[in-house]
């Protein structure tokens, strides 16, 4: 779900901006069915707690007092708007899962990172292994010719790519130009992966990590502490005392007494 169904399935009124912008900064991440319990909260705390839960879930090493996913997804996160300026570029689909491409030996004993073609708005990465994968592959990116902003791509159909014209280079170090070998190397990287084994390589580099249990956003409503409007209401008692101390600790009793 994008922005644009975002804003409507919740209005401004029921969504702060800072709601609003980490569903546009986990988009690529979350799961319909977490985003639409999220969706269905009306409360700004219980938004708060699941967005704490929702990155609890997906800690590598919860014995570690910081969640190390949360702050490379930010990061990356980061990275990709500031490069491209959307999370849904095809672009940024790849950096955040995989990283920055690298380490790619051509047969020429060239090491490859990444190329611009000087004629058409077409982008060539080259993964010597990624965050996800030790395998090396190629990645191509395309920005359609209609409409003329349209977001880049991945190319994985080798009989459609109608990509726009390029009018104004991204860089100026010759170095970084696509030419006819570079390119025709990619090419000859995937054809020798096999096109459908390489669609299904870049499906598996960039799948939404599944949370830790998919059970987790039950059990978080499960365990709210908010009441039904109707619920009714009684009088109860606490007693505090301290019943026993052990040299600079002490040890506190309370008890909570209900009709």
């Amino acid at each position: 779900m994008g922005v644009g169904a975002t804003q409507a399935a919740a209005s401004s009124d029921e969504l702060t901006p800072e709601h609003v912008e980490w569903l546009e900064r986990v988009e690529l991440l979350i799961f319909p069915w977490e985003q639409d319990y999220f969706l269905s909260l009306t409360e700004a705390f219980r938004r708060d707690a699941f967005i704490d839960a929702f990155w609890r879930v997906r800690d590598p090493d919860d014995e570690t007092a910081r969640n190390e996913f949360r702050r490379r997804w930010n990061d990356w996160v980061d990275l990709a708007l500031e490069r491209f300026g959307s999370i849904t570029d095809g672009r940024s689909v790849m950096l955040v899962f995989n990283g920055e491409p690298g380490r790619f030996l051509l047969p020429n004993g060239r090491v490859v990172e990444r190329c611009y073609d000087k004629r058409q708005r077409l982008e060539v990465w080259f993964y010597g292994g990624s965050l996800i994968t030790d395998r090396k592959f190629p990645v191509i990116f395309y920005q359609p010719e209609f409409p003329p902003d349209s977001e880049y791509r991945i190319w994985l159909n080798r009989e459609v790519m109608v990509p726009a014209k390029r009018w104004q280079l991204p860089v100026t170090d010759p170095s970084l130009f696509c030419d006819d070998d570079t390119f025709g190397w990619a090419l000859r990287a995937i054809e020798q992966i096999g096109w459908a084994a390489y669609r299904s390589l870049i499906e598996e580099v960039t799948a939404v990590p599944e949370p830790s249990s998919r059970e987790w956003v039950a059990s978080f409503d499960a365990h709210t502490t908010l009441l039904p409007a109707d619920a009714e209401v009684f009088t109860g008692e606490l007693t505090l005392d301290y019943p026993g101390r052990n040299q600079n600790r002490t040890a506190l009793r309370g008890v909570v007494s209900l009709p």
